[in-house]
């Protein structure tokens, strides 16, 4: 799974830099609905965003990583192994989103 960790994290770099480079540093908007779709949809939300993903892709490798090194004979194995289970899953998912890139694996989406 490591090869997924690292796409979503070249992935999520990538949106970050889109992010920072539409700030909008005008200030001005020409109606209420334009400023309310700027707050809602606006770069400091898509990179607010980014830091939540890098967590949660960090934090399901971690769990991967721990699955992995667990001895086979613990009695935590059987809840390492469900949890690593919803850890994998939960990076393939978060992968799909970006099943158009040329890097994307379809297995991911097995």
């Amino acid at each position: 799974m490591a090869d997924v960790v690292e796409f979503l994290r070249a992935r999520i770099a990538e949106d970050r830099l889109v992010a920072g480079l539409v700030v909008d540093d005008t200030g001005y908007f020409e109606d209420v609905h334009a400023a309310a779709h700027h707050l809602r949809w606006g770069a400091a939300r898509a990179i607010a965003e980014c830091d939540a993903k890098e967590q949660v892709v960090d934090a399901n490798a971690e769990m991967l990583r721990l699955a992995h090194e667990l001895p086979q004979r613990s009695r935590l194995r059987p809840y390492v192994m469900a949890a690593a289970l919803t850890a994998r899953t939960t990076l393939r998912r978060m992968a799909e989103v970006y099943a158009d890139h040329a890097d994307f694996e379809p297995a991911w989406s097995r």
